[in-house]
């Protein structure tokens, strides 16, 4: 998968790989940590952090937050995104609070503190709002 996602990377089909991670069962494609990584440091220098996020959401549900790389990348993607205020739905304030406290679960200082509280308030303005 590291091959394929770098020819994605090289011949400017990030869409394409953003497509197959979000359909990962159809096409047997389960990244590790190490092209989570690839796929987030290109949609960051791209500064398209909306599809970062996207990212963040496919590790968060593959809860493979355990490099600390992936977890400030993700970090990273988070804030900028979130700083840009978009208008956010119920699934996406779900998506990304669980993103937030599961990050944020694995930094013990105050930078996962933060984003623990961050990610439950959206957690349970969702829950709230249902």
């Amino acid at each position: 998968i590291h091959s394929w996602v770098r020819q994605c990377l090289k011949y400017g089909a990030l869409d394409k790989a953003l497509y197959v991670l979000k359909n990962k069962v159809q096409y047997g494609m389960f990244p590790d940590c190490f092209t989570f990584n690839l796929l987030l440091d290109s949609f960051i220098k791209n500064e398209n952090y909306k599809d970062a996020v996207s990212v963040v959401t496919e590790i968060m549900l593959q809860e493979s937050f355990d490099e600390v790389s992936t977890q400030l990348l993700s970090f990273y993607a988070l804030h900028k995104y979130l700083a840009s205020r978009p208008q956010l739905n119920w699934e996406d304030e779900r998506n990304i609070g669980a993103s937030l406290f599961l990050v944020g679960l694995k930094q013990e200082n105050t930078v996962g503190y933060s984003c623990q509280l961050h990610g439950l308030a959206l957690l349970g303005k969702v829950e709230i709002g249902r």
